[in-house]
């Protein structure tokens, strides 16, 4: 899928992980994803990964509340403060290690957020879904919470079971996770279309024209 995008243009669209392709347990970790944001929404989510029986609790994501950039590690939210224009292509990265109990959060290559917290491993089999913020009561099937939602392009979100150094991401703007990759063995979206588009990203052969997933 390199030189495709997904392009959320109503909030009920999203993106699954196939079956058979699962999240480990991970006691360290990288994960990027680009996002073009291209409609103003109070709450955004570009991704969610779920451990059911969590009630509204993400394991992992990425996502922002009026334009200001959060993060959720280990079920916990976090606060950026940064502000993720709207109509511009950036890629945020987030990496974490539970020996150091370092987080730090890359926005475009440049570390524009870190602490330092002690937190357990991230559970492994959960549900990784693109574009919608997840939850479940008790009883109840996973949903999305329609609070949330994405409105604009994602691109290439990877997720690597190591930290990417500092010094490698903005090398490894193109280099494929070795957990997930942006490929169309791993992903499943709500509609696929394959009607080219002006818009212009990396990571296929140079800068091409992305198709519309």
């Amino acid at each position: 899928m390199k030189g495709q995008k997904a392009k959320f243009d109503v909030p009920s669209k999203y993106g699954t992980l196939h079956d058979g392709i699962n999240i480990p347990m991970l006691d360290e970790l990288t994960v990027c994803v680009n996002i073009h944001k291209t409609t103003q929404i109070r709450k955004w989510i570009a991704f969610t990964y779920y451990i059911s029986q969590s009630e509204d609790k993400q394991e992992l994501g990425i996502g922002g509340e009026d334009d200001k950039l959060i993060i959720w590690l280990s079920g916990i939210k976090y606060w950026t403060g940064i502000t993720v224009q709207p109509n511009e292509w950036h890629i945020v990265c987030l990496t974490w290690s539970k020996s150091s109990s370092q987080v730090f959060v890359y926005l475009n290559g440049t570390s524009i957020f870190n602490l330092k917290i002690s937190l357990g491993k991230v559970k492994p089999n959960g549900n990784l879904v693109l574009g919608q913020y997840q939850q479940q009561q008790q009883g109840s099937d996973i949903e999305f919470d329609k609070t949330w939602a994405f409105l604009g392009d994602l691109y290439y979100f990877r997720l690597w079971n190591f930290v990417v150094k500092s010094s490698e991401l903005s090398m490894s703007k193109c280099t494929d996770g070795n957990v997930v990759n942006w490929q169309t063995d791993h992903w499943t979206f709500t509609t696929i279309q394959s009607k080219p588009k002006g818009c212009q990203v990396e990571c296929n052969l140079g800068k091409t024209i992305l198709k519309e997933l």
